[in-house]
């Protein structure tokens, strides 16, 4: 990553996971970072401490990404206290476990509301506080984290798989609106963050499976011989922000710009 001293970025979600390896790779490279976080609040407050340790600016704020309020209230704060945002990482997410995938009756209206409300609604509400913030630094950039699931249909639930495929297509919309300001989305596998419930254990269990009953219970997120990402996360801050319209390598992820292409480990 380019030298990003006097940047400030804001990472939703990054206390743990994707988001505070994303975190640390804006920090290394000198930007400010602000780490936001709605329940991980010693996580949030450890990474702080870690990124100061290490020479680097950052704040952590709390706020659910689903209330409007305090996102605009995240913003201001971000800009009040480190001069201002020229990177949005949308890299907060939610969802539930309801597999398998036809288990109609455990997809409840409280599941599908809760995972549209953080995963789609949510991504909306941060880019619309923070683009009059972003337009006035020049060089601004949104990375929006999706999911491979946006494209197999499979996951830790229908709604979640869903959400994704619609994030994908708000980053298509967002990046035609907001021009110059880039937008773009990144999509990884399977990685053992222990997001939605799913540790290093379950996976190991799950691959001795057939290839055919995880793919109709939901779980088959990757192809046969294929093993899941056990090395640390997809850093969504590494080329992170290509020209419009463009697609490159991430790791062993997806990365869409005004099109989504697949991309092999």
């Amino acid at each position: 990553m380019a030298d990003l001293g006097g940047r400030v970025a804001l990472i939703t979600g990054g206390a743990t996971g994707i988001g505070l390896a994303t975190a640390r790779r804006f920090s290394r490279a000198g930007a400010a970072v602000v780490i936001n976080y709605s329940r991980s609040a010693a996580a949030a407050q450890a990474a702080v401490a870690e990124l100061t340790a290490a020479g680097g600016r950052a704040l952590a704020v709390r706020a659910d990404v689903s209330h409007d309020g305090e996102v605009r209230a995240m913003m201001d704060r971000a800009v009040a206290e480190l001069g201002g945002i020229d990177y949005l990482v949308n890299n907060a997410g939610w969802t539930r476990r309801v597999q398998p995938h036809r288990d109609f009756e455990s997809l409840t209206d409280d599941v599908w509301d809760r995972v549209w409300a953080v995963n789609v609604k949510g991504v909306f509400y941060c880019v619309r506080a923070a683009t009059p913030h972003l337009l006035r630094r020049e060089g601004g950039a949104v990375v929006n984290v999706t999911s491979i699931a946006a494209y197999t249909g499979t996951g830790s639930s229908m709604a979640y798989a869903a959400s994704k495929g619609a994030l994908e297509v708000l980053t298509l919309s967002l990046a035609r609106a907001l021009a110059p300001i880039r937008v773009n989305a990144v999509a990884p596998g399977l990685i053992a963050t222990g997001f939605g419930g799913w540790t290093a254990v379950h996976w190991e269990a799950d691959a001795d499976r057939p290839f055919a009953d995880r793919r109709r219970d939901g779980a088959g997120d990757r192809l046969p011989g294929h093993r899941h990402r056990r090395d640390g996360p997809v850093d969504p801050g590494r080329r992170w922000v290509p020209p419009s319209g463009s697609c490159q390598r991430l790791s062993s992820g997806w990365m869409s710009g005004s099109r989504a292409c697949h991309v092999s480990s």
